[in-house]
């Protein structure tokens, strides 16, 4: 795994821990891209997929998560993909409260602006 993808499944693994005397968790992050995608084939049938980044697999294998990852895991899936960011939206995956770069981007720019030294 790329270590973005790591510290994000550590994020999400944070966030949910709340929840897990509610929900059975899986994360399915140390498999090579076709097992994942095998694996996702034979979900129970109350599944979900979260899909937080795939940039790199287990073995290594690079991805670009919105044209590569998400939409081959959409496919596969026979459960619905969840995913993290608006960018992964329309792949295949369906929103929900996703993280917008775009209503980021003005944010980072004027906290960048703060923060230089000109």
């Amino acid at each position: 795994m790329a270590p973005s993808d790591r510290n994000l499944e550590s994020l999400v693994q944070q966030r949910l821990c709340s929840y897990e005397s509610k929900l059975d968790f899986s994360f399915l992050t140390d498999l090579a891209m076709p097992d994942l995608l095998e694996r996702l084939r034979h979900l129970p049938t109350d599944s979900i997929v979260y899909h937080t980044s795939i940039m790199q697999d287990a073995v290594g294998w690079n991805f670009i998560d919105e044209s590569q990852s998400v939409p081959m895991v959409a496919s596969a899936a026979n459960a619905p993909v969840l995913v993290v960011d608006d960018v992964d939206v329309g792949t295949g995956a369906v929103g929900g409260d996703v993280f917008s770069y775009a209503a980021q981007g003005p944010h980072s720019s004027r906290n960048g602006n703060e923060n230089s030294q000109w």
